[in-house]
């Protein structure tokens, strides 16, 4: 919990970032209002578990859950989770910076959901 602490940042961003080349939009807030008017969407990062090191291989991976409200009433659900071991140059990455590569992947993830939201969905590496 003391280490990667972008990871609850890199998320949110990356799931605007490509909700914006999707034409989805996505707005970040600090609180969270499931009861608000309009789409709310309410992601947790449930695991970011780091294995490995660049030495012996990076292990990594990260499980995410989403609720999607509208105007109050819980329409959508999904369960997330991306592996990496690094990619290209893992040995020169730390193990932040490949915990980010799930993020990223997750987010994207997110963001193509969010054109066609199905309950009980399952992204990434499920």
């Amino acid at each position: 919990r003391k280490e990667c602490v972008k990871l609850n940042g890199q998320l949110p961003a990356y799931t605007q970032e490509f909700g914006a080349e999707l034409g989805v939009q996505v707005s970040l807030t600090d609180r969270l209002e499931a009861s608000a008017p309009g789409r709310v969407l309410q992601v947790e990062i449930v695991d970011a578990v780091s294995q490995g090191n660049a030495f012996i291989g990076h292990q990594k991976y990260a499980r995410i859950t989403g609720k999607l409200y509208e105007d109050g009433n819980l329409v959508a659900s999904f369960k997330g989770r991306r592996n990496s071991m690094g990619g290209a140059f893992a040995g020169y990455k730390g193990s932040c910076s490949v915990l980010g590569r799930t993020m990223k992947a997750l987010g994207k993830d997110i963001a193509t959901w969010l054109l066609n939201p199905v309950d009980g969905a399952r992204l990434g590496d499920m």
